[in-house]
């Protein structure tokens, strides 16, 4: 019932194959918060209350979700104005900058769908360093964020800038791989986007907006199709996923110009055309995607092994059982963790799964060397 009341609100399909008892609208509900998806919960509901009286949940639960969804409208509001002063401010200090996710992704969202709001990720390079190495750039992006908040833990692709409560990652580049003949031609990728401009100028309109140059930079859609699936990778090798970023990629997948040959291309290049498929299927069994949508073919094996994940950990891993009793904050607790997550992922990633230790030796390694950590 999760799925159809996630399809309904994405256009998938237009009613439940039954009208939910209490138990099962409160299952749902309970799955939106899990997932992180309430604002895509509340939508669906507000789309079959116009069906008949039949598809409304109780009145606790539209209140609950109507409530929280107030706040991710405030919270989205806020946020952008965030992102926009954040844009202006690395200007004048002589940055460029571009958004990676957040409201540039809830942008892609239909009207009166809310996308619940994370921190801020924005990626800087100073003015006229394109063509300059990731380590220079580096160099560049940490001066100027330690002049701001002092000394703060560096790892290779991005710092934390903390600004009066706000969590902002500061990306000197969007992302990594573990292996690093793929993580080479990421970089490569990334640093092409960057030189080539492919960003998109976001106009948005808040009460101070002119005297913020009123605008932010999104990536190109390519970009995005690229690094937002990277996303999705990254964290089922880390924390675990929920349904919130599947969401993201599926109205990444609907935007119309995109260049799916030149997606794939990237995609094959990295090694990622397996986990591709994989989330084909996630797509197609979840959301309802269409087939002329797909990057490539789904692939049911690794698509229902992924599924699994995402049902068993949900949004950031934190509703994963298989880690109750298990102290996270622990460093021996991570390796465990993350030791059997590699045994689970090896047969279906190998080039990732194998490469995951030896990297994070190596950063840990470099951090010490460059005195990278507090």
């Amino acid at each position: 019932m999760f799925f159809e009341l996630l399809q309904v609100a994405l256009g998938s399909r237009e009613s439940l194959s039954h009208v939910p008892s209490a138990k099962e609208w409160e299952e749902m509900k309970v799955l939106c918060m899990k997932h992180a998806v309430p604002g895509v919960g509340f939508y669906a509901m507000r789309k079959l209350s116009e069906i008949g009286a039949a598809c409304v949940p109780p009145r606790e639960i539209i209140m609950e979700l109507y409530a929280l969804e107030m706040n991710m409208a405030l919270s989205n509001a806020k946020q952008t104005e965030d992102v926009m002063k954040l844009t202006w401010l690395f200007e004048q200090d002589g940055f460029c900058s571009c958004l990676l996710k957040g409201c540039g992704l809830a942008r892609m969202y239909p009207e009166g769908m809310q996308r619940m709001s994370g921190d801020i990720d924005i990626w800087v390079v100073p003015k006229g360093m394109e063509n300059e190495p990731l380590q220079r750039r580096r160099r560049e992006v940490l001066e100027l964020c330690r002049r701001v908040v002092g000394r703060r833990d560096v790892f290779y692709h991005h710092t934390d800038l903390p600004l009066k409560g706000k969590e902002i990652e500061v990306h000197f580049t969007p992302s990594w791989m573990f292996a690093p003949w793929h993580n080479a031609r990421l970089q490569r990728f990334f640093q092409e986007e960057w030189k080539n401009r492919r960003f998109v100028k976001v106009q948005d309109s808040f009460e101070n907006a002119k005297t913020l140059q009123d605008g932010y930079y999104v990536p190109s859609l390519e970009m995005n199709a690229v690094y937002v699936l990277l996303h999705i990778y990254r964290h089922v090798f880390a924390e675990g996923v929920g349904l919130r970023q599947v969401v993201d990629y599926f109205y990444v997948l609907h935007q119309k110009g995109l260049d799916r040959e030149r997606v794939i291309s990237v995609l094959k290049s990295l090694g990622m055309v397996r986990f591709t498929s994989a989330v084909m299927w996630v797509m197609q069994e979840a959301l309802g995607l269409e087939r002329a949508l797909m990057l490539c073919e789904p692939d049911e094996r690794r698509g229902r092994m992924l599924l699994n994940e995402i049902l068993l950990a949900g949004n950031f891993g934190k509703w994963d059982e298989r880690l109750s009793g298990m102290n996270r904050n622990s460093l021996l607790s991570r390796m465990i963790e993350n030791m059997h997550r590699n045994m689970r992922l090896v047969w279906h990633y190998p080039s990732e799964a194998l490469c995951a230790p030896f990297w994070k030796i190596w950063q840990k390694a470099w951090q010490l060397c460059n005195d990278y950590t507090r």
